[in-house]
């Protein structure tokens, strides 16, 4: 069997002495006895996740056996300061500070979850979607929050002259209807407290029970 996983720097294995053996990818796949492939990067963001996992799973001969993991992170992070040498230092800043919108970074985010979950279902790929520190698919609430505090929301929604492609309404909600839980895992399997680093390695022992537990209950 072949086990593929992307993500940030939880799946990473962030801060471990020997993050190949003791992040939960590693845990995971010697406990299934399978080849790992374990793409996370640091500070991955969920556009880059989309794209790549398309990539390698497009790239591959066969896909038998093989199980496809995604720990997809903040919404807030974007490819394009993954790597901010790319447009230069400068000009990524610009970007960050003109253009980012926290809710239509979540709306891309529930997008891409969708539109990855129909690709590896039309291969016929085992997958599973894991939310390792943030509840991507609770955002409905919070973003409704924001919308109705004026004070505190000045993104591209406050243009006087939106356009037709923002409605008014919040329609996030619809869409996250499209993921289907039972192949989502999370959020926090694990009570880490983020501003104290990333996960020890027992926490990462926790995370990999976690997701073997429904490996087998999704894959019997």
């Amino acid at each position: 069997m072949k086990l593929y996983t992307i993500g940030d720097s939880w799946t990473y294995g962030d801060e471990l002495v020997n993050p190949k053996e003791d992040s939960w990818p590693g845990v995971l796949s010697k406990e299934l006895d399978c080849e790992l492939i374990n793409d996370a990067q640091c500070g991955g963001p969920n556009d880059w996740m989309f794209r790549r996992t398309i990539e390698w799973v497009s790239q591959q001969k066969s896909l038998d056996d093989t199980i496809v993991i995604v720990a997809w992170s903040e919404p807030n992070r974007r490819e394009e300061n993954f790597n901010p040498i790319i447009y230069g230092e400068k000009l990524w800043k610009k970007v960050m500070k003109y253009f980012y919108s926290d809710e239509l970074s979540h709306y891309k985010s529930i997008c891409y979850m969708v539109s990855l979950q129909e690709f590896l279902k039309s291969k016929n790929v085992k997958y599973l979607f894991f939310q390792p520190w943030c509840d991507i698919l609770s955002s409905e609430k919070r973003l409704q929050t924001i919308r109705n505090n004026k004070s505190k929301f000045s993104d591209w929604l406050s243009n006087p002259v939106p356009g037709p492609f923002y409605p008014k309404k919040l329609g996030i909600g619809d869409i996250i209807k499209n993921i289907d839980k039972k192949y989502v895992l999370g959020p926090r399997v694990v009570h880490h407290k983020l501003d104290r680093g990333h996960p020890t390695k027992e926490e990462h022992k926790i995370m990999a029970k976690f997701i073997k537990e429904k490996i087998l209950e999704v894959y019997p």
